[in-house]
């Protein structure tokens, strides 16, 4: 996982992987056939490690602006958690298109992440809206913030607030989330 981190996960060869843990070439391939059962195992330790938002998040919040802001704030941890551990998401985004497991990791983080923000939401929001969300609660948002100074505290205020007072002048009469 390291080393994915270092080099990349498409410029990170077994033998690299041998060297760094000091074992022989046949010991890797022996514990992962193939790069893609590495690739995919190093995806399932991140993704414990980060720990995304679950299933359920909201479950028992009644309002909008709670559920909004609880989105937030558990994708902001997220990204904290996976910055401290050296992942840049959007690195990491640019090679998933030459390995199916990390296409397939990103596939599941997507799609729990419109999942979050539909039910955040609700079921009677508009594509705009649902939109609007997704990109305020996307790592680049997050990292753009923290990347102009911000401390990660600071940016997930700023991104609560934008998108709590956003979901709140759309909740008006004929907005987006109607």
């Amino acid at each position: 996982m390291q080393l994915h981190i270092e080099k990349g996960v498409l410029n990170t060869t077994v033998a690299d992987i041998a060297r760094r843990a000091d074992v022989a070439v046949g010991t890797v391939y022996r514990h992962f056939p193939s790069i893609d059962d590495l690739v995919d195992a190093c995806g399932r330790a991140v993704w414990d490690l980060v720990e995304p938002p679950p299933p359920g998040l909201l479950r028992g919040l009644e309002s909008i602006p709670e559920r909004v802001a609880c989105l937030v704030d558990a994708y902001c941890e997220a990204y904290g958690r996976m910055q401290r551990l050296g992942v840049d998401q959007a690195a990491f985004r640019a090679e998933a298109a030459k390995s199916p497991p990390l296409a397939a990791w990103f596939t599941a983080w997507d799609e729990r992440h419109a999942s979050l923000v539909r039910e955040a939401l609700g079921d009677r929001a508009s594509r705009s809206a649902v939109a609007v969300l997704q990109m305020l609660t996307r790592w680049d948002a997050w990292r753009a913030l923290t990347a102009a100074g911000m401390s990660e505290a600071e940016a997930a205020v700023a991104l609560r607030h934008l998108a709590t007072s956003w979901t709140a002048a759309q909740n008006g009469e004929g907005g987006l989330l109607h």
